[in-house]
């Protein structure tokens, strides 16, 4: 039996080294790393820069996975299933424990946390399809995509 680079399987035709460019892209672009200031600033410029990390990282970080478990093949969605309940437990945790000093994925403040319960619903519900091989799971992460992009309009 041949060996499957998961890592290929899942993105297609792009090589290791594109991928890994394009988050080290994401991770440390001069335009997308907030810049080094005063305490008293520090606040003030992370809220300004809050919707450009949104949508810079953000989005295309959930837009490749979304992309990533639509073109898995169904008997390996309880995997992806599995990974997603992990997830959503710790949506929960971090909902359930909000401090409003707490810092998100990409360390901006968290001004999102009204919609992390409904973020984690949808992936939870992935993850119960998931585990049944329902091959319309894989279209829950497109929609929480787009419940994440409409509730960044309401909240900013």
């Amino acid at each position: 039996m041949k060996k499957i680079n998961i890592f290929l399987f899942f993105f297609g035709r792009f090589k290791k080294t594109t991928l890994f460019f394009f988050f080290i892209f994401l991770k440390k672009h001069p335009f997308l790393v907030q810049n080094k200031t005063t305490k008293k600033n520090k606040n003030r410029m992370a809220t300004s820069n809050l919707s450009s990390t949104f949508w810079l990282r953000c989005v295309p970080a959930r837009l490749v996975l979304a992309v990533a478990i639509y073109y898995l093949p169904v008997r390996w969605l309880p995997f992806a299933g599995l990974v997603s309940l992990v997830g959503a437990a710790g949506l929960t945790y971090r909902a359930v424990t909000f401090s409003p000093t707490q810092r998100g994925a990409f360390h901006q403040p968290v001004t999102w946390n009204v919609a992390r319960p409904f973020h984690a619903v949808g992936w939870l519900m992935f993850a119960v399809l998931a585990f049944g091989q329902n091959p319309n799971a894989k279209i829950i992460p497109f929609l929480d995509l787009a419940f994440g992009v409409f509730a960044h309009s309401l909240l900013s």
